[in-house]
């Protein structure tokens, strides 16, 4: 009888080593994933010049851009992209982190780690062009108004 629950205990235990190597594996892998995406982010300044392109384009045929007004336009919204996949990249060395220590807490890790993953995938990808669009808007409209 003993023997029997003294299996039963190793087939828990057991059970319970595989389910963290999984989770492991995929705090981990989501966590490279995302330091790997948002690095790239960090350093493509073309998201900017598309943005940057579809805007004036909006603005009509005739509409020409002072380049030296856009340049430091360009250079603040690079450093907002940049912004943007810095914290992109901490939250990859966070689930990082997450998946190194999650055999240590594992309930309030995993919980923590699908909460943070929710809560970033709320903020969608599209929100970085409309950020863009409504910078550059603003700052052309200020810049029209005080070129005048």
């Amino acid at each position: 009888m003993e023997s029997n629950l003294s299996s039963l205990g190793s087939l828990a235990q057991s059970a319970r080593k595989k389910q963290l190597k999984s989770t492991r594996g995929i705090l981990l892998f989501i966590g490279v994933l995302t330091v790997a995406v948002n690095g790239f982010m960090f350093v493509v300044h073309d998201i900017v010049d598309k943005a940057i392109k579809a805007e004036v384009q909006k603005l009509g045929p005739n509409f020409v851009v002072d380049p030296a007004k856009a340049a430091p336009i360009r250079a603040s919204l690079i450093r907002l992209n940049q912004l943007i996949a810095g914290a992109g990249i901490a939250l990859g060395v966070v689930f990082i982190l997450f998946g190194v220590m999650v055999e240590k807490h594992p309930v309030p890790i995993t919980i923590t780690a699908l909460t943070i993953y929710i809560a970033a995938a709320a903020i969608p990808y599209p929100a970085r062009s409309e950020t863009f669009s409504k910078v550059w808007k603003l700052w052309v409209m200020s810049a029209a108004s005080s070129g005048r």
